[in-house]
Protein backbone atom coordinates (compact mmCIF):
# COMPACT_ATOMS: atom_id res chain seq x y z
CA UNK A 1 0.00 0.00 0.00
CA UNK A 2 1.70 3.33 -1.13
CA UNK A 3 1.32 6.34 0.92
CA UNK A 4 -1.00 8.48 -0.89
CA UNK A 5 -3.87 5.12 -0.22
CA UNK A 6 -2.65 5.33 3.44
CA UNK A 7 -3.68 9.04 3.58
CA UNK A 8 -6.73 8.34 1.99
CA UNK A 9 -7.90 5.64 4.15
CA UNK A 10 -6.86 7.46 7.08
CA UNK A 11 -8.93 10.59 5.64
CA UNK A 12 -11.77 8.49 5.37
CA UNK A 13 -11.67 7.05 8.78
CA UNK A 14 -10.34 9.96 10.42
CA UNK A 15 -12.99 13.30 11.53
CA UNK A 16 -9.32 15.44 12.47
CA UNK A 17 -8.83 15.58 8.67
CA UNK A 18 -11.31 17.51 6.70
CA UNK A 19 -9.71 16.62 3.48
CA UNK A 20 -6.61 15.53 1.31
CA UNK A 21 -5.39 17.02 -2.08
CA UNK A 22 -2.27 15.92 -3.52
CA UNK A 23 0.06 18.15 -4.90
CA UNK A 24 2.86 17.39 -7.30
CA UNK A 25 6.27 17.21 -5.73
CA UNK A 26 7.70 19.22 -8.43
CA UNK A 27 5.28 22.15 -8.00
CA UNK A 28 4.93 22.14 -4.10
CA UNK A 29 8.90 22.85 -5.06
CA UNK A 30 8.56 25.31 -7.64
CA UNK A 31 10.83 22.79 -10.18
CA UNK A 32 10.61 21.59 -13.31
CA UNK A 33 9.87 18.29 -13.91
CA UNK A 34 12.46 17.31 -17.00
CA UNK A 35 13.26 14.27 -16.48
CA UNK A 36 9.60 13.05 -15.67
CA UNK A 37 11.27 11.56 -12.19
CA UNK A 38 8.67 13.55 -10.30
CA UNK A 39 11.49 15.87 -8.69
CA UNK A 40 12.93 13.00 -7.03
CA UNK A 41 16.12 14.62 -6.41
CA UNK A 42 15.10 17.98 -5.41
CA UNK A 43 18.63 19.34 -4.85
CA UNK A 44 19.81 18.67 -8.52
CA UNK A 45 16.06 19.97 -10.05
CA UNK A 46 15.71 22.80 -12.26
CA UNK A 47 14.08 25.96 -10.66
CA UNK A 48 11.00 27.32 -12.82
CA UNK A 49 11.27 29.99 -15.31
CA UNK A 50 11.31 33.36 -12.06
CA UNK A 51 11.98 31.03 -9.29
CA UNK A 52 15.24 30.72 -7.60
CA UNK A 53 17.04 28.95 -4.81
CA UNK A 54 17.66 31.02 -1.60
CA UNK A 55 20.79 29.31 -1.30
CA UNK A 56 22.55 26.24 -2.23
CA UNK A 57 21.24 24.08 -0.10
CA UNK A 58 17.37 24.66 -0.39
CA UNK A 59 15.07 22.28 -1.87
CA UNK A 60 12.91 25.55 -2.46
CA UNK A 61 12.40 27.65 -5.51
CA UNK A 62 11.55 31.03 -4.87
CA UNK A 63 10.67 34.05 -5.97
CA UNK A 64 13.30 36.36 -5.14
CA UNK A 65 12.39 39.43 -7.04
CA UNK A 66 8.83 41.02 -7.28
CA UNK A 67 6.96 41.72 -10.38
CA UNK A 68 8.24 45.28 -11.96
CA UNK A 69 4.18 46.39 -11.23
CA UNK A 70 5.27 45.86 -7.19
CA UNK A 71 5.94 49.32 -6.33
CA UNK A 72 4.97 52.09 -4.40
CA UNK A 73 3.44 53.95 -7.17
CA UNK A 74 0.46 51.13 -7.63
CA UNK A 75 0.11 51.21 -3.45
CA UNK A 76 2.05 47.82 -3.63
CA UNK A 77 5.03 46.39 -1.73
CA UNK A 78 7.35 43.24 -1.86
CA UNK A 79 7.32 41.13 1.33
CA UNK A 80 9.37 38.36 2.33
CA UNK A 81 7.93 35.40 3.87
CA UNK A 82 9.60 33.35 6.66
CA UNK A 83 10.14 30.72 3.84
CA UNK A 84 12.03 33.10 2.04
CA UNK A 85 9.74 33.59 -1.05
CA UNK A 86 8.86 36.70 -1.94
CA UNK A 87 5.16 37.99 -2.62
CA UNK A 88 3.57 41.36 -3.48
CA UNK A 89 1.30 42.81 -1.28
CA UNK A 90 -0.52 45.89 -1.00
CA UNK A 91 0.64 48.57 1.17
CA UNK A 92 -0.83 49.42 4.50
CA UNK A 93 -3.92 51.23 4.57
CA UNK A 94 -5.22 49.28 0.96
CA UNK A 95 -6.97 46.50 0.01
CA UNK A 96 -6.64 43.98 -3.03
CA UNK A 97 -9.71 43.64 -5.38
CA UNK A 98 -10.90 41.27 -7.28
CA UNK A 99 -8.69 42.18 -10.22
CA UNK A 100 -4.90 42.52 -8.17
CA UNK A 101 -4.92 46.28 -8.31
CA UNK A 102 -4.71 47.92 -4.81
CA UNK A 103 -7.61 50.56 -3.77
CA UNK A 104 -7.39 52.43 -0.44
CA UNK A 105 -9.59 50.64 2.59
CA UNK A 106 -13.16 51.78 3.23
CA UNK A 107 -13.58 55.37 5.90
CA UNK A 108 -12.28 53.67 9.56
CA UNK A 109 -10.29 50.73 8.36
CA UNK A 110 -6.64 50.31 8.35
CA UNK A 111 -3.50 48.26 8.44
CA UNK A 112 -2.41 45.20 6.48
CA UNK A 113 -5.26 44.21 3.90
CA UNK A 114 -7.53 46.65 5.79
CA UNK A 115 -8.22 44.16 8.87
CA UNK A 116 -7.47 46.64 11.67
CA UNK A 117 -11.09 48.53 13.03
CA UNK A 118 -9.11 50.73 15.41
CA UNK A 119 -10.50 53.70 13.31
CA UNK A 120 -13.97 53.16 13.03
CA UNK A 121 -14.41 51.52 16.68
CA UNK A 122 -12.77 54.90 17.77
CA UNK A 123 -15.42 57.34 15.62
CA UNK A 124 -18.44 55.06 16.59
CA UNK A 125 -17.31 55.62 20.35
CA UNK A 126 -16.18 59.26 19.68
CA UNK A 127 -19.67 60.18 18.37
CA UNK A 128 -21.46 58.28 21.04
CA UNK A 129 -19.37 60.05 24.03
CA UNK A 130 -20.18 63.49 22.16
CA UNK A 131 -23.93 62.86 21.78
CA UNK A 132 -24.00 62.30 25.34
CA UNK A 133 -22.09 64.91 26.96
CA UNK A 134 -23.98 67.33 24.57
CA UNK A 135 -27.03 66.19 26.04
CA UNK A 136 -25.85 66.47 29.74
CA UNK A 137 -24.55 70.00 28.47
CA UNK A 138 -28.45 70.63 27.40
CA UNK A 139 -30.27 69.01 30.14
CA UNK A 140 -28.08 70.87 32.59
CA UNK A 141 -28.92 74.29 31.06
CA UNK A 142 -32.45 73.52 31.34
CA UNK A 143 -32.79 72.23 35.08
CA UNK A 144 -30.71 75.22 35.90
CA UNK A 145 -32.70 77.93 33.97
CA UNK A 146 -36.11 76.45 35.25
CA UNK A 147 -35.02 76.57 39.01
CA UNK A 148 -34.04 80.43 38.40
CA UNK A 149 -37.59 80.82 36.88
CA UNK A 150 -39.13 79.34 39.99
CA UNK A 151 -36.94 81.43 41.83
CA UNK A 152 -37.97 84.62 40.20
CA UNK A 153 -40.94 83.86 40.65
CA UNK A 154 -40.78 83.02 44.32
CA UNK A 155 -39.10 86.12 45.18
CA UNK A 156 -41.86 88.11 42.82
CA UNK A 157 -44.19 87.04 44.76
CA UNK A 158 -42.69 87.52 48.58
CA UNK A 159 -41.94 90.95 47.50
CA UNK A 160 -45.15 91.75 46.27
CA UNK A 161 -46.79 90.46 49.32
CA UNK A 162 -44.37 92.06 51.38
CA UNK A 163 -45.15 95.58 49.76
CA UNK A 164 -49.26 94.83 50.46
CA UNK A 165 -48.71 93.77 54.14
CA UNK A 166 -46.76 96.75 54.79
CA UNK A 167 -48.09 99.39 57.16
CA UNK A 168 -46.46 102.52 58.40
CA UNK A 169 -45.53 102.37 61.75
CA UNK A 170 -45.25 105.32 64.46
CA UNK A 171 -42.19 106.41 65.12
CA UNK A 172 -42.84 107.12 68.87
CA UNK A 173 -42.40 110.95 68.69
CA UNK A 174 -45.68 112.80 69.77
CA UNK A 175 -45.42 116.63 68.75
CA UNK A 176 -48.51 118.30 67.30
CA UNK A 177 -46.81 120.88 66.16
CA UNK A 178 -45.35 119.31 63.61
CA UNK A 179 -48.41 118.09 61.72
CA UNK A 180 -47.51 115.15 60.09
CA UNK A 181 -44.04 116.23 58.82
CA UNK A 182 -40.91 114.78 60.52
CA UNK A 183 -39.26 117.51 61.72
CA UNK A 184 -41.42 119.59 64.29
CA UNK A 185 -41.83 123.47 63.18
CA UNK A 186 -40.10 126.09 65.95
CA UNK A 187 -42.57 129.33 66.09
CA UNK A 188 -41.45 132.34 67.53
CA UNK A 189 -43.45 135.03 69.82
CA UNK A 190 -42.88 137.55 72.05
CA UNK A 191 -42.86 136.92 75.57
CA UNK A 192 -44.71 138.39 78.27
CA UNK A 193 -42.36 138.41 80.97
CA UNK A 194 -39.22 140.33 80.66
CA UNK A 195 -36.24 138.50 80.38
CA UNK A 196 -34.25 141.87 81.99
CA UNK A 197 -35.07 141.70 85.70
CA UNK A 198 -33.72 145.88 85.46
CA UNK A 199 -36.26 146.89 82.95
CA UNK A 200 -38.90 147.08 85.14
CA UNK A 201 -37.34 149.43 87.41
Amino acid sequence: MSVYNNIKEEEKNSSNISRYIQQDQCDYYGCENIHQDNCSNIINCQCKDGLERPFLQSPFCLALQCSEHCKPENNKQCLKKSTGELTCACLPGYSKTLNNNCQKCPFGYSGMDCEDQFQLILTIVGTISGVLILSLVIGLVILMSSKNRKKNIEEQNLIENDFQNLQLQQTGFSNPGAEGNLFPRVKTSASRDHQNPYIGQ
